[in-house]
């Protein structure tokens, strides 16, 4: 049977799922911030999933944007929500759903600042696509700042089927964004575009994509960032005076802070 014949762009079907999901809400979310939601379900759902290699040209990816907390402060991810539809999801244990976050780059994903996967056996183990997910990677993020979360099923279609994340009719930030590089669906999105208004997939509908995303402040965590110490030896009469000046970066390049300090040592020969 010929590819074109049974993949589609949009799974319609009756969302019967709710935030919060059975399961979600782990322990590490100390439930203080506010959660980022999408909750009002179209009915509908955008292809979002890598293929076997016979359908390559169908591979696509889909994501939509988020905005952290407004704080003072770091934040982390400590839980994220899903709600699709699927074939099956674990109808093969090597399954995986890929999560990936990135910097907004004028209005589309930019920089990748986080990407995991997860095996869909572990977190979607009744394999319908409705599923939550909690980071074991550092995904520390600056509050008040806007990114792209994109969620991809790599799973093959002959085993499992297809993927659909939901949309939902929540106006929250920019439109959720499609991308078909291979062409396979027949739009015009071989790049970021609208999902619903320019691709014209999961039927046009919903400007957003169903999510719930909780977060907890956060200090930085040991090895989450760097330290550059400079150090300027002075000789003077029978002393020496060190000056070091240590400056502590996260591991995205920001600057969080420096530390000068000066050091008077005795000239003395231990020889």
């Amino acid at each position: 049977m010929a590819a074109q014949q049974i993949m589609t762009s949009t799974e319609n079907v009756d969302i019967t799922q709710t935030f919060p999901l059975d399961g979600s809400r782990a322990v590490a979310c100390n439930n203080l911030l506010p959660n980022y939601t999408n909750s009002a379900p179209t009915g509908n759902g955008t292809p979002a999933q890598d293929f076997e290699t016979a359908f390559d040209v169908y591979d696509s990816m889909a994501a939509d944007d988020f905005m952290t907390p407004s704080v003072g402060s770091m934040v982390n991810i400590c839980e994220i929500s899903i709600i699709g539809t699927a074939g099956n999801t674990v109808g093969d244990p090597s399954n995986t759903f890929i999560f990936t976050i990135y910097e907004d780059a004028a209005g589309i994903p930019g920089t990748v600042v986080y990407t995991e996967t997860f095996l869909t056996s572990d977190v979607d183990p009744d394999g319908n696509g409705s599923f939550t997910v909690a980071p074991t990677l550092s995904s520390l993020l600056p509050g008040s700042t806007k990114y792209w979360l994109s969620v991809q099923a790599d799973m093959d279609f002959g085993t499992s089927g297809q993927f659909f994340w939901s949309t939902a009719s929540d106006v929250n930030g920019d439109a959720w964004l499609w991308q078909n590089p291979g062409g396979g669906f027949g739009t015009t999105c071989n790049t970021w575009q609208d999902g619903g208004n320019v691709c014209g997939v999961a039927g046009g509908t919903g400007p957003s994509l169903l999510m719930d995303i909780s977060f907890i402040e956060d200090a930085i965590p040991v090895g989450a960032f760097e330290v550059c110490a400079t150090d300027n030896p002075q000789a003077i009469d029978d002393f020496t005076s060190v000056t070091s000046t240590i400056t502590l970066g996260n591991s995205g390049g920001a600057v969080i802070g420096a530390m000068t300090d000066q050091v008077t040592f005795n000239n003395v020969d231990l020889d």
